[in-house]
């Protein structure tokens, strides 16, 4: 267990000595956050914040910090995302900047050679000394395609494709000597990359694979999946199918995970005072844009309609966790308790936020015997 920042777990050895229940922080290095919405924020797309961000989570014992790999904006009124670090350059910038808490680079799999991305990612983990790890994407959203002159694979190509790319990158991981590569949409001669990572064999491999393909992509490839948790019951029984398709067919273990939104104030009232300015100064033509890209909903006005644009205003559709610190923790020992192992968190105001959480919930999460205390 991590309990000071002078024993620093690895990535890989966080999986399973560190925190019963992880936790993270996502999406603080594209703009908007987690949250479509203009709701007053000291947020902003600046490596001096981003970095401060990370610096903070780092020194409160927070396990994560995951980027969100975007290209290109939301539309909308303000266009979210359209101003974001790419995530390769960022984790290798922000692993040298931290002492113990796990970067992850997210990489649309599809926008980058295996050989290359393997050089890449053995490089971070080296910057981080082992505390790197890699989260696998198919790439869904095709306006980031269409920049790169890529059509969109159909859903189940995509991870045919990403069980080849990331089967050739552990492969390239773990040889010794070069080898040759014949496959379906690689053909490779004389393949070889050193220095090997740090982590042996290789870092931890992230995937938030939903649909059939996608969880068994995740149970044959990944250590986490991200987990839909549309409400308690479906998320505990995604949680059940993936590890079981995981330790049935592929004799492997994976650790289910989740996202996010934190809105945690001294009363509910003033939690909720706070989710409903969001709601009110929203950019929903941005968040319909959203919800359309990811395949959810047809854009009618149907009153379920619109209780998915409101999550996905705050929290991209995500778990929501609103309320007093009670509450707060509370809801994440509902989440622990489905068989969910750790919540990465986005929040309206990350630097300002964050402090409270750490004060106020971190504690309270500990008495529940999911956390240990951490002393930087």
């Amino acid at each position: 267990m991590t309990t000071s920042a002078d024993t620093p777990l690895t990535a890989r050895e966080q999986i399973r000595k560190g925190n019963k229940f992880k936790l993270g922080l996502f999406g603080h290095n594209v703009s908007n956050g987690l949250s479509f919405t203009t709701a007053p924020t000291s947020y902003e797309i600046t490596w001096p914040h981003t970095s401060a961000i990370s610096r903070a989570a780092d020194q409160a014992g927070i396990e994560f910090l995951i980027p969100v790999a975007r290209w290109r904006g939301m539309g909308g009124n303000t266009d979210p995302f359209s101003e974001s670090f790419e995530t390769m350059t960022w984790a290798a910038g922000i692993a040298a900047e931290t002492s113990h808490i796990t970067v992850v680079s997210t990489l649309h799999l599809t926008l980058a050679h295996p050989v290359m991305a393997a050089k890449q990612c053995a490089t971070i983990d080296h910057i981080a000394k082992g505390r790197y790890a890699f989260n696998a994407v198919m790439g869904w959203f095709a306006p980031d395609m269409v920049m790169f002159g890529q059509e969109m694979m159909d859903h189940d190509d995509r991870y045919r494709y990403g069980a080849e790319w990331m089967g050739l990158v552990k492969r390239i991981w773990t040889s010794k000597e070069p080898f040759d590569f014949d496959g379906e949409f690689f053909q490779l001669r004389e393949v070889q990359s050193l220095p090997k990572p740090f982590q042996g064999p290789y870092p931890p491999i992230l995937n938030a694979g939903g649909s059939p393909a996608g969880v068994d992509f995740a149970a044959r490839e990944a250590d986490y999946n991200f987990a839909i948790v549309n409400d308690l019951e479906s998320g505990a029984q995604h949680v059940e199918r993936a590890k079981k398709l995981a330790r049935e067919t592929y004799d492997r273990e994976i650790s289910p995970l989740t996202d996010g939104f934190l809105v945690c104030r001294e009363t509910e009232k003033e939690a909720r005072a706070v989710v409903d300015q969001m709601l009110e100064m929203a950019d929903r033509p941005a968040a319909e844009n959203f919800l359309r890209e990811f395949g959810i909903g047809s854009g009618s006005l149907s009153e379920e309609m619109r209780e998915l644009v409101d999550r996905g205003i705050v929290g991209l559709g995500g778990p929501q966790f609103i309320g007093t610190p009670d509450q707060v923790a509370e809801q994440l020992k509902e989440i622990h308790d489905i068989g969910v192992e750790g919540v990465v968190l986005g929040m309206l105001d990350y630097l300002e936020e964050l402090p409270y959480f750490v004060e106020q919930v971190l504690p309270r999460l500990e008495e529940m015997g999911l956390r240990e205390p951490f002393t930087p």
